[in-house]
């Protein structure tokens, strides 16, 4: 069986490294992105079954890649990969603005280990 793969979009190498020691330990293989941008440019028909999803980056903010993502038909094959978003963010117009972009689900940071594993093998296994 194939490694389930999650691609986590964060400015702070800390939070990705985090995210990457706790998803690897459950199976996960893990890809790793500074910002939008360079997420984007990594995918190019390139499987993902998950990705989380910061919103405040440099070069390309979480919303911003939320909208090519889902609506630049150059990404039309991760229209339905689930994204949720990893914020520090609380105010409910920003949830509801990326729920609207497609974003599947929101964690806020800092989060907790298990409910991060949870959210994503609840997710990937979805498909």
């Amino acid at each position: 069986m194939n490694k389930r793969t999650v691609m986590v979009i964060d400015d702070s190498s800390a939070i990705r490294q985090a995210l990457k020691d706790i998803l690897s330990e459950s199976g996960f293989f893990v890809i790793e992105a500074r910002h939008g941008a360079a997420a984007l440019e990594y995918l190019d028909g390139k499987k993902v079954n998950l990705i989380l999803l910061d919103l405040n980056m440099p070069e390309m903010d979480g919303y911003e890649f939320l909208k090519m993502l889902r609506g630049n038909a150059k990404y039309a094959s991760y229209k339905n990969t689930p994204v949720i978003i990893l914020t520090t963010e609380t105010d409910k117009s920003n949830k509801e603005k990326t729920k609207e972009l497609g974003a599947y689900g929101w964690i806020n940071k800092p989060f907790n280990p298990k409910a991060i594993i949870d959210v994503v093998e609840q997710h990937c296994l979805k498909e």
